[in-house]
């Protein structure tokens, strides 16, 4: 699972959810309607797939897709390509000054061999 913040700004969510299993997304939806959840997997993701549901617009007209915040919970040991993907996520997802947060129950070692492996 992973969850991403934006400010919160009119029109905009403040918390999108992506979860690969569509009942834990069903679930998060129900728990949370305030928030937007998309079923899918990290590696496949894009802007569009997370923006779809309540992106605000910049003032030139843009569409805001950049996060503050990505925090990815207990996910990096099924990523295909841990670096690569944590890579993606902060260059096309996070914005300038933005905070990706990784966490694992195993701990910072485990997330830090597991960066170093290749795929």
């Amino acid at each position: 699972e992973i969850g991403e913040a934006r400010g919160g700004g009119s029109g905009s969510p403040a918390v999108v959810g992506v979860d690969i299993s569509p009942g834990m997304v069903a679930l998060a939806a129900q728990r949370h309607p305030e928030s937007v959840f998309v079923a899918g997997d990290v590696d496949d993701l894009n802007l569009e797939d997370v923006n779809k549901d309540g992106s605000s617009e910049t003032g030139n007209g843009e569409r805001d897709a950049r996060f503050d915040i990505i925090v990815l919970n207990a996910c990096v040991s099924h990523l295909w390509n841990p670096k690569a993907t944590l890579q993606r996520l902060s260059d096309e997802f996070l914005a300038t000054d933005g905070i990706l947060i990784v966490s694992h129950p195993r701990g910072r070692k485990f997330i830090e061999r597991m960066c170093q492996k290749d795929p």
